[in-house]
C-alpha cells in the first residue's frame, strides 16, 4: 500500500526523532520570537494607541503553552500537505481550516485532524538536525 511504503522509510522512530529535534529548535528560539512578537506588538501599539501590549513574560507563557509536536503530528502533517496537492483550493492555506463552505467548495475537514495553530506550530519548527 501507499501507506505501507511511506512507513518503509519514514519509520516512527525517525518520525519520533524529528519530532524531538522540532521541539528542541522550538525552545532554543524561544526567547528570540517573544522578543519578535513584543516588538510587532509596540509597534501595533504606535498605529493604535488604544492596543495593549502583552509583556515578554506573558508572551513567553503563552507560546510556552503550546503543545510539544508528536511524531504522530509530523505524520498528519505530511498527510496535510498530500492532500492539499491533491486537492488545492486556490486560496490561502488557512481556508482549509474555515467551518462555513464557500460555493462549492467544501470546507472544515483539515480541523478534524489538526489544528489550525498546531499545523502553523509544527511548519514554524520542523527541524531535522540539532547542528
Amino acid at each position: 500500500t501507499p501507506l505501507g511504503a511511506f512507513l518503509r522509510f519514514v519509520t516512527p522512530q525517525l518520525l519520533k526523532k524529528i519530532a524531538g529535534t522540532s521541539n528542541d529548535y522550538f525552545e532554543e528560539n524561544l526567547d528570540a520570537r517573544v522578543q519578535a512578537q513584543h516588538a510587532k506588538q509596540q509597534a501595533r501599539q504606535q498605529k493604535k494607541p488604544g492596543f495593549q501590549p502583552q509583556t515578554p513574560e506573558q508572551i513567553k507563557t503563552n507560546l510556552q503553552k503550546t503543545p510539544e509536536i508528536l511524531g504522530r503530528d509530523l505524520c498528519i502533517f505530511i498527510g496535510l500537505l498530500i492532500a492539499r496537492t491533491i486537492a488545492p483550493n486556490g486560496e490561502k492555506f488557512a481556508n482549509h481550516w474555515k467551518t462555513t463552505d464557500e460555493g462549492a467548495i467544501p470546507r472544515g475537514c483539515f480541523g478534524q485532524y489538526m489544528t489550525r495553530d498546531q499545523f502553523d506550530h509544527v511548519s514554524r519548527n520542523l527541524h531535522f538536525s540539532n547542528s
